[in-house]
């Protein structure tokens, strides 16, 4: 499911996950966690993450609490555009994508 801004879906299986923002189906997650706070995700990697992999596990970032976790592909609704995704989910990319680019410039300066 490719999730898009007029509401439309198309298969994903192809596309590559990695970097994109994904939606986590809520059936996979416990009933007190069923909500966009914790559905909303950076697909960060992972064998599953890469379309033709043998490889299911999509490690995701949490946009709202920042921490990652272990997915499989089909635990995955959906990715978001980017004019879809909601403003706390944009905030919490930017913390995210800031604080690996200050972890990159720091190892970086070591070597």
């Amino acid at each position: 499911v490719y999730i898009d801004g007029l509401g439309n879906k198309a298969d994903y299986a192809g596309m590559d996950l990695n970097g994109k923002v994904v939606v986590i189906r809520p059936d996979v997650l416990r009933r007190e966690y069923r909500r966009a706070t914790n559905q909303v995700a950076l697909c960060d990697g992972g064998f599953g993450a890469s379309p033709r992999s043998r490889g299911s596990a999509c490690y995701c970032v949490n946009l709202y609490t920042g921490k990652t976790t272990r997915f499989e592909r089909r635990d995955i609704l959906g990715i978001l555009k980017a004019d879809q995704i909601p403003k706390w989910a944009q905030q919490g990319l930017q913390i995210y994508e800031h604080s690996k680019r200050s972890i990159k410039t720091q190892s970086t300066e070591r070597s």
